[in-house]
């Protein structure tokens, strides 16, 4: 017993030196202290996770994922050592592995930081993995409301199909920016135009759009919406008035012309319609 105990007492005590060493910055000679500590107690966690930091502090990704690894042999249970894992294998580009340790990380304990499911959320959409990407954002709204965020969650809605959720988390992320900054709300109100417009809802589209131009006069796409709304609502000459105001502030788009052209095509305008068509390819 007396061997033991005195055998715990040098462990703590170069723990606590290479504690201090590396509080210090002298990593160097942190780490043999560090490494000394383990031959003794291999599974020492506190010195596996000092190990881990020293090598994420010196983007040494693949020796500070080993130790975290080492970390959640030993204790299986901690979450921080997930997290660190998730970042040294993104770090990696290992994107895959850094999902599913975010996820453990995120099961084992479920009220992280918001940059944790923000960091998840975006690497979750990189991999098209809508679904969990949409459970992710709405957690992160949850945490920490925000017009970009909501917008982010609304697009990954839209590309799911969900147009009425999408729709809502558009006019939260307009709500936000209005009462933050409302100059800068233009992008919202287009986003709603082009959502109405999907779901038909033409005159809550051409709302949108016209409220966009409030605040932002010269907005192309505020001018290609409504353009296509009007063409919608067999508004024609309306529809190629926006087109070509688009097409001012955005000279030569050979989108712009295609539109005119469709327009004109259905108003019987054959001849000029081909010639916007030629233009579209020049």
């Amino acid at each position: 017993m007396p061997t033991k105990t005195k055998k715990s007492a040098v462990i703590e005590e170069t723990l606590n030196t290479a504690n201090q060493l590396k509080e210090e910055g002298n990593f160097d000679e942190a780490l043999p202290l560090y490494e000394q500590v383990l031959k003794s107690s291999p599974n020492n966690v506190s010195a596996l996770r000092k190990m881990a930091g020293i090598y994420e502090d010196r983007e040494d990704w693949g020796q500070a994922a080993q130790f975290y690894q080492k970390v959640i042999a030993a204790r299986p249970d901690n979450a921080s050592a997930y997290l660190g894992l998730a970042k040294t294998l993104k770090q990696q580009g290992d994107v895959h592995g850094s999902i599913a340790a975010y996820q453990k990380a995120i099961a084992l304990k479920p009220e992280q930081p918001f940059r944790v499911y923000l960091d998840l959320a975006k690497a979750l959409s990189e991999q098209d993995q809508t679904d969990a990407a949409i459970d992710a954002y709405r957690k992160l709204v949850e945490l920490k409301p925000s017009a970009k965020f909501e917008t982010q969650l609304g697009d990954l809605l839209q590309k799911q199909g969900n147009l009425d959720e999408a729709a809502a988390c558009y006019s939260r992320a307009l709500a936000i920016q209005q009462e933050a900054k409302p100059e800068a709300t233009s992008k919202y109100h287009v986003k709603l135009g082009a959502i109405h417009l999907k779901q038909d809802r033409i005159d809550e589209a051409i709302a949108s759009y016209r409220q966009a131009l409030t605040v932002k006069p010269d907005l192309v796409s505020a001018y290609k919406g409504l353009g296509d709304a009007f063409q919608k609502k067999a508004l024609y000459d309306d529809a190629i008035g926006c087109y070509q105001k688009a097409n001012e502030l955005k000279p030569d788009s050979a989108a712009m012309y295609r539109s005119i052209g469709d327009v004109m095509l259905r108003q019987g305008r054959e001849a000029e319609a081909l010639d916007y068509y030629r233009r579209a390819l020049a």
